[in-house]
């Protein structure tokens, strides 16, 4: 699987989780802020990173409420890393 230097700049980002509007903040030069949900939302699909809920403690969730993504934080997987060759 390839991705592309948005997505990759993007993941580089998730190295420790963090929230939605600090994502937004960090890649705004990057991307509009659609194309920004629309990525993470790719990356989560494909595992490259997970969704942690704030009302968890913490904990990985099994439902993603994509509707609500300020309820969550985001971080990189151990396949995210892959992706980035480290």
């Amino acid at each position: 699987m390839e991705i592309d230097e948005t997505e990759k700049a993007i993941l580089q980002k998730l190295i420790f989780a963090e929230s939605y509007e600090n994502i937004l903040n960090d890649c705004k030069e990057l991307a509009p802020v659609n194309v920004i949900s629309d990525i993470l939302k790719f990356l989560l699909h494909h595992k490259l990173i997970v969704a942690i809920t704030l009302e968890n403690e913490g904990k990985t969730g099994f439902f993603f409420d994509s509707d609500n993504m300020t309820g969550y934080q985001y971080r990189i997987t151990a396949k995210g890393l892959k992706q980035l060759n480290f």
